[in-house]
This record gives structure tokens, sequence and C-alpha cells, in this order.
């Protein structure tokens, strides 16, 4: 185990631990998602095959507490640029540029599910709550509405004038979240697929990813001018803007991190080879954790049991897994 600590810039007593250095991909990592229950990581093993950057085409399943890779899922003929889990943690869904969405058992480790329709590459996949529908977002500026049991399409939406970039529903299963390139963020009626609002900022710089607060009241965005912006979702306004980082090349994962009712953050990757974790309130940079030799895109935490994971594109190629030690 490495003993290397990263101590808080605004709370003494809160730290970051290193647990592991995971190398287990032959291509850059896209995508890390720990499953809803903490005790497994999904990630994948590549970047936008356009991008010329490495891929493996593959998604590797690792357990959290022995932190061995417990799965390899094979069967996408491109690079894999998102994954989501259902719920329950059975399952796993991922997007690649085969144009192609494959749902896959994690039990058996195979695929149970593909679907195709998409005419581009597809960058983004999100399970309803319930994991009866699964969302999908492309370069073909469509997202598309999966029946998961009926293994059908049900709705194609024409929602963007630009490639979809990030996808997410809110935790009831109301609403669908959509960002795109094109500066918009658009929230869907997910019963009947009509736009309810559109959210755009004052500067209107291209978008790479959305994530619904755990409440369902907030909606978090990253841009590609350096900023991570805090909407309110019924206002339909930005109430918060953490900035610090660079991001103006790649689409950076960026999500929500609570370790107690007192500490939340904001967590996102970066261009550089490092990634940042904000305090959710303040604004203020808690941490900055230079780790990687490549861009860090890939982050995602775990509240239940304090983990944070970061991956690298060029250099080490590489997933970390730390510990937030409060």
């Amino acid at each position: 185990m490495n003993s290397t600590f990263y101590h808080s810039r605004t709370n003494n007593t809160q730290s970051l631990t290193i647990l592991n250095t995971l190398n287990i991909h032959e291509g850059s990592i896209s995508c890390i998602k720990f499953c809803p229950q903490g005790n497994l990581i999904a990630s994948s093993g590549s970047l936008l095959s356009h991008c010329d950057i490495a891929t493996d085409k593959e998604i590797k399943l690792t357990d959290t507490e022995t932190l061995n890779c417990s799965a390899t899922l094979k069967g996408h003929l491109q690079g894999i640029s998102d994954l989501c889990w259902s719920r329950d943690g059975n399952f796993i869904a991922s997007a690649s540029d085969d144009a192609r969405v494959m749902v896959w058992d994690k039990r058996t480790s195979s695929c149970i599910r593909e679907f195709s329709g998409h005419n581009n590459y597809v960058f983004n996949v999100a399970f309803n709550p319930a994991s009866t529908l699964l969302a999908s977002g492309s370069f073909d500026e469509t997202i598309k509405i999966w029946d998961t049991l009926g293994n059908k399409c049900l709705n194609t939406l024409p929602a963007h004038a630009d490639p979809v970039s990030g996808l997410d529903y809110s935790p009831d299963g109301t609403l669908l979240a959509s960002c795109s390139y094109d500066g918009l963020i658009r929230i869907w009626d997910s019963s009947n697929g009509n736009c309810l609002k559109t959210f755009i900022d004052n500067d209107n710089p291209p978008l790479s990813h959305v994530k619904f607060s755990p409440n369902g009241k907030y909606l978090l965005s990253s841009s590609l001018d350096s900023k991570i912006r805090l909407w309110n979702v019924q206002a339909a306004k930005p109430i918060k803007t953490y900035q610090g980082h660079k991001n103006q090349k790649f689409c950076c994962y960026s999500t929500f991190f609570s370790a107690d009712d007192n500490s939340q953050f904001v967590l996102s990757g970066s261009d550089e080879n490092k990634f940042y974790i904000w305090d959710l309130q303040s604004k203020s940079i808690s941490f900055v954790i230079e780790c990687h030799s490549g861009p860090v895109l890939a982050v995602d935490a775990c509240s239940s049991n304090l983990l944070i994971a970061s991956g690298s594109t060029d250099g080490d190629k590489s997933i970390k897994l730390w510990k937030f030690n409060k």
C-alpha cells in the first residue's frame, strides 16, 4: 500500500490516502464508475477513437476491498466512452464509438442487451432509477430512450444542434438532463420526451457533463471554459461556479461527494495530470491531487465508503483508488 497523503487546504483534519494503483487497461482510462453499493468499480480503457487516444475496448470490474480485477467484459468493436450502473448494482450499460449501447449482467459477465440505432458515436448512457429505461446520447445529436425489458427503442429525441455530451436522470426518475457542445442544458420529461426547460449561461461554452444532486434540486455541469456550474433546476439559473482546474479540450467527469452532512464536495478531473475537490458551499478548493502523468478525465466517488477513483489518459493509463479521511 502506498502511504502518500494529501492534506486538505481548508480543513486540517481531512486528507486523502492513496490505496492502490491499478494498471489493468492497455488503453487510456475514459470512465470510472462505482456501483451503488460501493463494492465494485467499472472502468473502460478507451477514449473516443477519433481523438487519437489508444483504446482497448474493454470494461473491467474491480473489487474495492481486494483491489483485484474480477471480470473483463468484451464485445464492443471500438472505444468505450461512458458507463452506467443500474441502481441494484447488477447491470452495467456501456456507450461506444461503434454506435452501439450494450447492457451487461455483472453476475455472469455477459452481454444481455445490445441496442443499435444511432448513426454516430454513442457518447453517454444513463439508466433511470427503476432500470426500465436507458437513455443514450450520441454525436448524431439525438437522445434515444430504450426499453430495457422490451429490448426496443421507445423514443428518439432531436435533442441538440451538436453532439450530446452528457446525460443524467433525476433521482426520482421524472426528469432527464442532457447537455451538448452547443452550450445548452435541456431538461426532459422522462414520461413523454417533452423538453421542459433549457438552461443557457451568458458565456454559452461547450458543455461536457451533467449530474443531478442527490436531492434532485440542483444540477452540476462541466464546460470547456474551465468552469463547473451548479444550477438550481427549478429556477434554471446557475447559483455557484467552481474554478481552478483546466478543462478546455476533453470531456471531464464531475460529481458530488459527501463525507458527512457537514462535508460536501464537488469532484472533477482536468486536462492536466490532476483532479480537484471543491467545498460545495464555499466553492474553495479543498484538494488538488497531482497524481497521474496525463490528463485525468475519469473520476468518481462513493460516499458510503469514502472512496474516490481517478483515471488517466496518456502517460500512465492507470486507475488510482483513494480513501477520504475525515
